[in-house]
């Protein structure tokens, strides 16, 4: 019998299996011989922890132990980390970081209706089970007891009672023959009208429960409190949100989000993503920020001094919160507290990266500049402590590669990207994020077979990293190895079945390949994998678009930018209205891809298109040059860094003739055409194209021959507005129907 904990008396059934033999048990916090928590502390690393004991029969083990793996591998800070999974017998042991802090319940209790402080805990929930709805993980008990709030104001799930399609296969906690006897602490308060007629939990009575939480902080006390048993079941199945009691003044705005959430159609609540992104919308809009200082924190300190003396190995952080509180230096620094909870919050090396890469990986999903800068803050604190973590300077590489795709494209990235990568290869090059960085600069130089080599070794060191596939599948198709890409984004779309990137990429490959039906069913796919990602939108549109079905795509296009505006969708719109004639609504759709606040003003890709939309507007030619220019100045930075890049050749060579440089874009066009591949359709119409600018037509037929002996329909070319004289000249009737 371990010191501290006398186990006859707390539960003489319970036996700490061998291998678990370093932890020293001390007190119980559930007595449900099916399912026993312990406190214990960890007497090799010195720390505190949560010993969960879990019965398996024989019939479910499996399904529990994989439901426990999914559960470790969640990154949001909310989620208790698990440092071990073991099994004897029948039993499934959860070794878990002991979470500290202050019961949500408590807090409520004394913080009614602080908007402020409510909707950012009720962000920071939906953000985390945001993360566990992707994994295909459903809470399906969630009531004010499960959280804690942390010294550093998080919200820290208690428990792990996360399900995969159902509990415990679809057999609900809650039978309906004890809810008569069921006291509303028992949760049966937060559960959605459907419930109780499908026991099953999904997202959408998550969502539901969480605003029913959402409610109870904002109001400190439950709709229909004053019942119990079959009568609360009665209320709450006939439950009209709309209808509840308000004890606090709040915003139509957030009025309406709490409503979105109790909606009693579950498939009208929204998603825990389009909750998170609305809710911060709104949280801007009212100007309230995620800092909580000004909330109440005499308060909430006190509540997290009183629980820090209980746990005397926490006591240091009670005594500076409380010098700070009896200083009086609070209230007059509030605008420094996050520092000051910065300052004395443990640091944890291994979280830091977690919280960081999860960052990251969320980026990849849906592209969000405020993730990139949750990554960087992460992993530069793991280099202040470690100036040379190889992890931690090889993902940063990666920050500041995603920093240099934003909307100003500054070289600067790119530098620290490069110098970031090549400091993490002599850190460690056997290190998988430390090739994927390599990888990706060499990508930018345009040296792929090198980068997909390097992409490749990344990958069999960590096979089963999201990021390391889309990189090479990303370099397959930059090769033009369609095969190649379609296989192994085939593969891809199965082993990560919540990713939206590869299903796009198979898509690319299946268009590329002729089957239209099958890219459009891929891009479908990655758009309900992940609704909030537009990539898909702008590359199934341009897929519509390709088979005449206009305006099918112009209605992608508007859905696509109602979810978030996007350079690559108005880009997408620019060039339907163009191949339309319609140049004027082709430059206001290029205009805004190269706008700041909607587009991506640092790429000479946006420029070129939208200053060729503006050379056939009537009187808007100066425009033209104008942009041309500031696309050739963007370009020039690209080919200094890849001279010998013919599609980047290429460009410049338009844009030279565009400039009235003929002789310069001759030579230039010449020397990509004799890098390049000789019988690629885009690179044959550009060619054409060029020439027929500088006023050679004769090669600009020849090149139009070969194009159309790869491809007959010869769609662009057709609707390109650059060989009208072309169309008129005698030779064309002849070569037309040749």
């Amino acid at each position: 019998m371990k010191q501290g904990f006398n186990e006859q008396a707390e539960n003489p059934d319970f036996i700490l299996p061998e291998v678990l033999q370093q932890y020293e048990l001390k007190s119980v916090h559930s007595q449900d011989p099916s399912d026993l928590v312990f406190e214990a502390w960890d007497t090799q690393l010195q720390r505190s922890v949560s010993i969960r004991r879990i019965d398996c029969h024989e019939a479910d083990a499996e399904q529990i132990f994989k439901q426990a793996r999914l559960v470790a591998s969640l990154k949001h800070a909310a989620f208790a980390k698990i440092h071990a999974l073991e099994t004897l017998g029948q039993h499934l042991y959860i070794v878990s970081e002991a979470v500290v802090g202050v019961p949500l319940t408590e807090w409520i209790s004394l913080n009614r209706g602080y908007e402020k402080a409510s909707v950012e805990f009720t962000l920071q929930i939906a953000s985390a089970l945001a993360e566990a709805h992707e994994f295909g993980l459903v809470h399906g008990d969630i009531q004010a007891k499960h959280f804690m709030i942390d010294a550093s104001r998080q919200i820290r799930i208690k428990n792990g009672g996360f399900i995969k399609g159902g509990f415990n296969n679809g057999v609900s906690p809650y039978s309906l023959r004890a809810l008569d006897q069921a006291e509303m602490s028992e949760g049966i308060a937060y559960f959605a009208p459907e419930r109780f007629a499908n026991a099953i939990a999904t997202p959408a009575s998550d969502v539901y429960a969480v605003g029913t939480l959402f409610y109870l902080m904002l109001n400190g006390s439950m709709p229909y409190a004053h019942l119990q048993g079959l009568a609360l079941v009665a209320a709450l199945v006939q439950a009209d949100a709309a209808q509840w009691t308000f004890h606090t003044n709040i915003s139509d705005a957030l009025r309406q989000w709490l409503m979105d959430m109790l909606k009693r159609d579950p498939e009208l609540r929204p998603s825990f993503a389009q909750l998170v992104e609305r809710g911060r919308a709104i949280r801007e809009a009212e100007g309230f920020s995620s800092n909580l200082s000004t909330v109440n924190l005499q308060s909430l300190q006190g509540q997290l001094a009183s629980a820090a003396r209980r746990k005397k190995r926490y006591g240091w952080t009670a005594i500076a919160v409380c010098l700070l509180l009896g200083a009086g230096v609070v209230w007059q620094a509030q605008d420094y507290w996050p520092q000051i909870v910065k300052a004395i919050t443990p640091y944890s090396e291994t979280r830091e990266i977690e919280q960081g890469i999860a960052a990251l990986e969320r980026h990849t999903q849906v592209p969000d500049s405020q993730l990139v800068e949750q990554a960087r803050e992460h992993f530069q604190k793991v280099l202040e402590h470690t100036p040379n973590n190889a992890k931690a300077v090889g993902y940063m590489s990666l920050v500041y590669m995603s920093l240099y795709g934003n909307e100003k494209r500054d070289e600067i990235w790119m530098q620290k990207a490069k110098a970031s990568a090549q400091q993490a290869m002599s850190l460690d090059p056997n290190l998988a994020v430390s090739l994927l960085a390599h990888s990706k600069v060499v990508q930018w130089h345009h040296q792929m077979d090198e980068a997909l080599q390097i992409a490749e070794k990344a990958l069999q060191l960590e096979p089963n990293n999201l990021m390391m596939w889309v990189q090479k599948a990303r370099l397959l198709l930059e090769r033009g190895d369609i095969q190649a890409l379609m296989k192994f984004a085939s593969e891809g779309v199965e082993a990560f079945p919540q990713d939206r990137v590869l299903p796009e990429l198979k898509g690319v490959a299946l268009a590329t390949l002729g089957d239209v039906k099958g890219a459009e069913r891929a891009y479908r796919l990655s758009m309900q994998r992940q609704p909030d990602s537009v990539n898909a939108y702008a590359l199934l549109g341009n897929l519509l678009d390709r088979q005449q079905r206009t305006n099918e795509a112009l209605q992608i296009f508007q859905r696509g930018l109602q979810v978030r505006p996007n350079a690559q969708l108005y880009g997408s719109m620019g060039q339907v209205m163009f191949r339309k004639g319609e140049f004027k609504q082709a430059a206001e759709a290029f205009e805004k891809a190269v706008s700041p606040q909607k587009g991506v003003a640092g790429s000479y890709f946006r420029w070129y298109q939208y200053a060729e939309a503006l050379m056939w507007v009537p009187g808007r030619e100066a425009e033209g040059i104008a942009a041309f220019k500031r696309a050739k100045e963007l370009l020039e930075v690209r080919m200094a860094r890849s001279p010998d890049d013919s599609f980047i050749m290429s460009h410049m060579a338009f844009i030279q003739a565009r400039l009235g440089e003929f002789d310069q874009a001759k030579s230039l066009i010449v020397q990509s055409m004799a890098s390049s591949i000789q019988d690629e359709p885009n690179n044959l119409a550009l060619a054409a194209s060029i020439f027929e600018l500088i006023h050679e037509r004769d090669k600009a037929f020849e090149l139009l021959a070969q194009l159309k002996q790869l491809e007959p329909e010869m769609y662009d070319v057709v609707t390109n507005p650059i060989f009208d004289e072309l169309r008129k000249d005698s030779r064309y009737k002849k070569f037309s129907s040749g």
